[in-house]
């Protein structure tokens, strides 16, 4: 027997089936310069990107794995973006966890996976160092920008 709530919960699932597999798509064929992401599942829970270091940056020439968890309340709620790679960053948690805005606080229906990528990309460039998840790194990024 289908009850509203079963119906409710079918159509979300479907909603977010529909939404991911177009952003996978837009990914696929059109994929922003040094950044490569793709499931790993057939759910779409689960994926794996690659990020290009950027030019003038010191991550240049360096290739960075992350982890992507995409909760089923997706796009309701932001995915859970993780460095595989270790990287010395002061938004990055020793344990890879990304400390950015638009995935913690700041979250909207109108972002996707690919501008999640391109704000983790940018961080490698522009590091945000009023909110460090790692005070030292934020100091050593202090002294050698000046």
């Amino acid at each position: 027997m289908i009850t509203p709530q079963t119906s409710s919960l079918q159509e979300d699932t479907a909603w977010r089936h529909f939404r991911l597999h177009k952003e996978y798509n837009d990914i696929k064929l059109d994929p922003p310069d040094g950044i490569q992401a793709q499931p790993l599942d057939t759910e779409r829970c689960h994926w794996m990107a690659t990020i290009a270091g950027p030019v003038a940056s010191p991550y240049e020439g360096g290739v960075f794995y992350l982890y992507i968890r995409i909760p089923f309340s997706y796009p309701m709620h932001p995915p859970k973006v993780k460095f595989i790679t270790r990287i010395f960053h002061p938004n990055v948690s020793r344990h890879g966890d990304v400390g950015i805005d638009c995935i913690q606080h700041n979250w909207s229906l109108a972002l996707t996976l690919n501008k999640v990528l391109i704000s983790v990309q940018s961080l490698l460039t522009d590091p945000y160092c009023l909110v460090s998840v790692i005070c030292c790194c934020c100091c050593v990024v202090m002294v050698t920008s000046r």
